[in-house]
């Protein structure tokens, strides 16, 4: 982070002395950026406001609300990220439609955790047919599997979860290779939910093999679910043969884990796992 502390002075001098006022506008929303990354949400929001505030009119006016309602939600007031994102949404006429689009996706996230399950999924199945940018897309559909899944963990509704799971084949029919892995780690989390152990193992090793070297996290969880799985059949088998084949996969998938290709953080993840 050395270089975003070293840009600080400049953006501050660049707002004591810029005359222009789209200086005013640039460094704020980069100060607020930065403190953003630096972790110090306090000073970010500082800024933020300080631009939309002064200059109500300022071209990244839909960003900076969408960047203060993170913060928000991270903070847990859900309230004030509800309003930031309304007044987005509310106004689209003003602004890009990438930034209505991701206010959206945020909004209906929100419901998400605040576990209104009900007005999450209403309101995913709402926007999903009509984003037009294909993240954001795939962002919406995620959310709607995740409502689905999670209210039917919560619930013990096994419908519920299998409606998820043909959410998140839909995910993967479309081949968008991020989406696409971790669209197999959530199904083999819903099979692995269900007690469904096969079916959890072969989604979770496929999904974490088949991009394994361009996306090592979202690979990662695809292979921990696997190996919980693996743990599952492993522990229950009686045959000796399947006992013996099931203990190989264990060992070949923990050599993955140990491997270059995983941080400290996922080589954890999966090693601990008995």
């Amino acid at each position: 982070d050395g270089e975003y502390r070293a840009a600080i002075p400049e953006f501050k001098k660049a707002l004591e002395k810029g005359r222009k006022e789209w200086v005013q506008w640039y460094a704020r929303l980069r100060l607020g950026q930065i403190y953003g990354f630096l972790g110090d949400a306090k000073t970010a929001l500082k800024y933020y406001k300080e631009l939309n505030e002064k200059y109500p009119k300022n071209p990244f006016y839909p960003q900076v609300n969408v960047s203060m309602a993170r913060i928000y939600i991270a903070k847990g007031d859900f309230a004030t990220a509800q309003k930031l994102l309304k007044e987005v949404i509310n106004r689209r006429r003003d602004f890009m439609v990438c930034w209505v689009e991701k206010a959206q996706v945020m909004l209906g996230n929100i419901y998400l955790f605040k576990r209104d399950f009900k007005a999450a999924e209403r309101y995913f199945k709402s926007i999903e047919p009509r984003l037009t940018y294909k993240d954001l897309k795939m962002d919406a559909r995620f959310g709607l599997g995740m409502c689905l899944e999670e209210k039917g963990r919560m619930n013990k509704d096994v419908r519920s979860v299998k409606a998820a799971i043909k959410v998140y084949e839909n995910i993967i029919s479309q081949y968008h290779p991020l989406s696409l892995i971790r669209a197999y780690a959530y199904i083999a989390r819903c099979y692995y939910n269900l007690n469904e152990f096969e079916k959890a193992y072969w989604y979770g090793l496929r999904g974490g093999l088949l991009f394994l070297k361009e996306y090592p996290g979202t690979s990662a969880e695809s292979l921990f679910y696997a190996l919980k799985a693996l743990y599952a059949l492993y522990n229950a088998e009686t045959d000796a043969d399947k006992k013996k084949f099931y203990g190989e996969n264990i060992i070949l998938i923990k050599r993955l884990f140990r491997s270059e290709l995983f941080g400290q953080k996922f080589a954890v993840m999966g090693l601990n796992l008995k």
